[in-house]
């Protein structure tokens, strides 16, 4: 399990004994951890990047947008919302590039489920999201 810290970094807890068994430096006000290919990816929500690391390395600094919020590996890509600029991002882990995103206000949080994207929204909504055409059915700005 992976958490992030106040200090601009992340720790591994191995979740038998509830100790710290590894601290990666990020970037500045990481706020999300998400596992997926192979990787742990960190939103760093102060200086709008995300963190790719691989064992204990951050391996790649990805500039995503303003501020990114909540991620989720889901399919074939990470998902990244970027609450300031009011985006759900598409960031292929093949390339490590953001390539596509879709408005949304407020967006903070996305997962997955009956073949959408669902993303919570600091607007009181939440907004359904078709992951192939990034085409907003409710909710969207």
């Amino acid at each position: 399990m992976g958490v992030a810290n106040l200090t601009s970094t992340v720790s591994r807890i191995d979740t038998a004994t509830g100790r710290v068994t590894a601290t990666v430096q990020v970037g500045n006000g990481p706020y999300d951890v998400e596992w997926g290919f192979g990787s742990a990816w960190v939103s760093n929500s102060s200086d709008g990047t995300v963190s790719r690391i691989t064992g204990t390395k951050v391996v790649k600094v990805i500039k995503v947008g303003v501020e990114p919020n909540g991620l989720s590996a889901i399919g074939r890509y990470l998902w990244v919302t970027d609450h300031t600029a009011g985006k759900l991002l598409r960031l292929d882990p093949q390339t490590n590039k953001v390539t596509g995103s879709v408005a949304l206000a407020g967006a903070d949080w996305v997962t997955a489920a009956a073949g959408s994207l669902w993303v919570s929204q600091e607007t009181n909504q939440v907004a359904r999201v078709d992951p192939a055409s990034l085409r907003c059915w409710r909710a969207c700005r």
